[in-house]
C-alpha cells in the first residue's frame, strides 16, 4: 500500500513562527528580551544571546563592535537562523566594554566560563515553528534522513567549491558573476588581476564555499546508503562518492579546508510535540547538533520556506 501524498505545509511566514533554542548540558536557553551586562569577571564570561532577524555572524560581528573585542574572541556553538527568534550561548574571551544596545539583539551576561565554546559541542537545539497548512491532521513521525538543509548552502552554486578544490579559479569567477559576492570581486577583476589573486585577496568565506560542495556531495550519496554513519568526502572516502565526483588534483590551500567526519544517516526529532493552532500546527521537538528543522519539517510536509522564497527572489 502506498504512502498517502504529504500535506502541503508553510513555515517562516513571520519571525515569531520559527524559534530557536539551544540545549546545553541538559538545559534549554531561554530567550531574555532585555541587555543586562556588568563586565568581566574572568578569562572567559558567557552570555544568553537573544536574537531576532539577524543572520549570526552580523550578530556577533556587532557584539564584537560594541564590547570592543576582537571577533574572534567571540565562540559560540552554531549559527541560528536568520529568519527566527533564537537564544543561545557565547562566550567572550578577556576584557570588553559593558555597554551593548540594539533593537533586535540582546546580551545578558551569566558568569565566568571556563574557555572558549567548541563549534557543534552543544547536545542540541529546542525548535517551536508553526506549520500553515490545511491539513486536518499533523504528521508525527520522527524518524528522518538527515540532510543538510538549504540553508547550509546559502546563495550561489555548491559547484564553486568542487571548483575552489580542484583549483579552478576562473570557472569560480564565472559562477560568482550575479551573486551578492560579486561585488566586493568585481573592483579586483578590474585591476586586471588574475582569477586566483582575485579570489585570494577578496574577504570571501572560501571555507564555507567548500563546504557547501562536500555537504552537497553528502547529501548525493545518504538517501541511497544502507550505512548508519557516512563519512564526509576525503581521499580515504572518495570511493564512495565517485558518481558525483571524481577529482585528479586538488588545490592544497582549498583541500586544507574540508572537514573529515562522520554525520549519521538517520536521526530522530525527539519529545515531538504537536499544538493545533488557527490555520495550521505548532510542531515543538529537539534535535541533534547538526540536523536541520527545515529537513524534518519537509519529511513531513511537502514544505514551503516562504523567507527563502523572497531570499531567492532578490
Amino acid at each position: 500500500m502506498l504512502d498517502s501524498a504529504k500535506p502541503s505545509g508553510s513555515v517562516k511566514m513571520t519571525q515569531e513562527d520559527f524559534r530557536v533554542q539551544e540545549v546545553v548540558q541538559g538545559r534549554v536557553v531561554q530567550p531574555v528580551f532585555e541587555t543586562s551586562i556588568v563586565g568581566p569577571h574572568s578569562d572567559f564570561t558567557e552570555f544568553t544571546l537573544t536574537k531576532q532577524g539577524v543572520p549570526g555572524k552580523s550578530a556577533y560581528e556587532e557584539i564584537a563592535r560594541q564590547l570592543d573585542v576582537p571577533i574572534d574572541r567571540v565562540t559560540y556553538y552554531g549559527l541560528k537562523d536568520a529568519q527566527a527568534v533564537t537564544a543561545q550561548t557565547i562566550v567572550v574571551e578577556g576584557q570588553f566594554r559593558p555597554t551593548f544596545e540594539h533593537n533586535k539583539i540582546w546580551l545578558q551576561q551569566k558568569g565566568p566560563n571556563k574557555g572558549p565554546l567548541q563549534r557543534g559541542a552543544q547536545d542540541g537545539n529546542r525548535f517551536t515553528i508553526f506549520v500553515e497548512t490545511d491539513a486536518q491532521d499533523a504528521p508525527r513521525k520522527t524518524r528522518f534522513i538527515n540532510l543538510f538543509g538549504p540553508q547550509r548552502f546559502g546563495q550561489g552554486s555548491p559547484e564553486i567549491g568542487k571548483y575552489l578544490l580542484e583549483g579552478n579559479f576562473p570557472r569560480v569567477l564565472e559562477l560568482l558573476k550575479g551573486t551578492m559576492d560579486w561585488r566586493q570581486l568585481e573592483p579586483l577583476v578590474a585591476r586586471g588581476l588574475s582569477a586566483e589573486e582575485v579570489i585570494f585577496q577578496s574577504n570571501l568565506d572560501l571555507e564555507f564555499m567548500v563546504g557547501k560542495w562536500w555537504s552537497w556531495l553528502w547529501n548525493q550519496l545518504a538517501p541511497l546508503t544502507d550505512e548508519h554513519y557516512l563519512p564526509t568526502w576525503s581521499p580515504e572516502s572518495a570511493y564512495m562518492y565517485v558518481e558525483w565526483w571524481n577529482p585528479i588534483d586538488l588545490d592544497e590551500e582549498m583541500f586544507e579546508l574540508m572537514h573529515n567526519f562522520s554525520r549519521p544517516v538517520w536521526v530522530e526529532a525527539t519529545n515531538h510535540q504537536v499544538l493545533r493552532k488557527r490555520g495550521g500546527f505548532e510542531h515543538s521537538f529537539t534535535l541533534r547538533s547538526g540536523s536541520y528543522a527545515t529537513v524534518f519539517l519537509a519529511s513531513l510536509y511537502d514544505l514551503t520556506d516562504v523567507s527563502r522564497q523572497k531570499y531567492e527572489e532578490v
